[in-house]
């Protein structure tokens, strides 16, 4: 069981040498804001061998990430035979340098509301997964051209084939694999505390 990242060429490195993204020419709804996320997410895992896992429901978009069998997942949203999810640690997205402030391997957002992008580009097919908030910190994971490649927060969602889960019960051993699951990253920055941490 583990989350694998995966660029969306299929290269599964930190830093990959991406070649020249073909734009996809995508129905009218993926120009149009971003849909909304369930109050009370259904828990699951992924069934299948692995599960891949797009920036929008067609297959023909960006990979964002392969999730391994047994994966924990929370399904926020279905458009059969779709489910758009969130998975441990976030999903790797990519962010244009001129909104954000790099310092000491993390990325800090100095746009009110910032497009996490599955690719780096802002074509058609370059669908978001979601907004990034002003002053939101990230770690950065690879640089190509004018973009920064960051680890995205938990709350950002991606597409995935709805056969490939199976639902699954909130308990302590879901909550224990998807704190196993998440990448070997830092994803709270130095001298944060981590949500629900206290004091010593």
């Amino acid at each position: 069981m583990g989350f694998e990242v995966a660029s969306p060429y299929g290269h599964t490195s930190w830093n990959p040498n991406f070649p020249m993204f073909i734009p996809l020419l995508l129905p009218l709804p993926a120009l149009l804001p971003l849909p909304p996320q369930e109050e009370n997410p259904l828990t699951a895992r992924v069934a299948a061998n692995t599960a891949q896992v797009h920036c929008y429901y067609d297959a023909r978009t960006p990979v964002v990430a392969t999730l391994a069998s047994g994966t924990p997942v929370r399904i926020v949203e279905a458009k059969e035979p779709w489910s758009r999810i969130q998975a441990p640690g976030g999903f790797p997205i990519w962010v244009h340098s001129q909104f954000l402030d790099v310092d000491e391997g993390w990325g800090q957002v100095t746009a009110s509301q910032l497009r996490a992008r599955p690719i780096p580009a802002t074509d058609s097919g370059a669908y978001p997964l979601g907004l990034l908030g002003k002053g939101l910190k990230l770690p950065l994971l690879a640089v190509q051209d004018d973009w920064f490649q960051v680890q995205g927060p938990e709350s950002l969602g991606a597409w995935v084939l709805s056969a490939s889960l199976e639902s699954a019960q909130e308990d302590e051993d879901w909550t224990a694999d998807w704190v196993a699951a998440r990448p070997p990253l830092p994803l709270v920055p130095p001298g944060t505390k981590e949500e629900g941490e206290g004091e010593d």
